[in-house]
């Protein structure tokens, strides 16, 4: 069932509130967009994992591989 929410002003920001009953933690990362009709989209932002990035693994230097 849609919930409602009220845009709030923290400081100089303005805050839309997430309902308790959807599962968000603090910290957690959303893209939002608006879209022509002024709906809001907020989409979960997943966090990369540097170590399998190409850029990462051609910065590495030769001959520094782990030995154990």
């Amino acid at each position: 069932m849609p919930e409602t929410t009220k845009v709030r002003k923290v400081g100089n920001k303005c805050v839309l509130p997430i309902p308790a009953t959807i599962s968000s933690h603090v910290g957690d990362v959303f893209q939002v967009t608006e879209q022509g009709d002024g709906t809001l989209v907020y989409l979960p932002v997943k966090s990369a994992n540097i170590f399998a990035s190409l850029a990462w693994q051609k910065s590495r230097l030769p001959g520094r591989h782990d030995q154990s």
